[in-house]
């Protein structure tokens, strides 16, 4: 089991550390253009928010193995960890931008837009392993009629 989080956990790592780093880089740019200071506290919190993205993911990856979890179609498992997901990011984002005035429409500006963005990119990694996998079965039934031609050949 500790194995199966391990790897789950470098696996998500290699997805999340990139987008960490676009976001502190464009975070350090909007400061820049807006004249403001980048304070210590915002890449804290946008910290914290990308380890508890990664400490969710992780999970959610590692239980692929889980008998109960496997059963389960891929679009639920996905809408089944979006509200957490939502929960970090709606409570993160107003904390770096200062957003404490107009907090409850920034918060369904900010939850809207994550849920919108999280369904699309779930939607392409969906395609995309799905095609790869189309692609396999292919090449399976190929390997398997040209095993069942020489057969019947020999």
């Amino acid at each position: 089991m500790m194995n199966r989080i391990i790897d789950s956990f470098r696996k998500v790592s290699s997805h999340i550390m990139p987008a960490f780093s676009i976001s502190i880089i464009i975070l350090a740019c909007e400061r820049y253009y807006m004249r403001t200071e980048l304070a210590a506290t915002d890449v804290f919190v946008m910290t914290w928010m990308f380890f508890s993205i990664d400490i969710l993911s992780t999970i959610t990856f590692a239980m692929e193995g889980w008998h109960k979890w496997a059963g389960v179609p891929y679009w639920v498992k996905r809408l089944i960890s979006m509200p957490f997901l939502i929960a970090i990011v709606v409570s993160g984002l107003p904390m770096i931008f200062d957003m404490s005035s107009r907090s409850r429409m920034n918060g369904l500006l900010i939850g809207s837009f994550f849920a919108t963005a999280y369904i699309v990119i779930s939607a392409l990694r969906y395609y995309s392993q799905k095609k790869q996998t189309d692609e396999m079965n292919d090449a399976l039934f190929k390997l398997k009629k040209e095993i069942s031609e020489n057969e019947q050949e020999g």
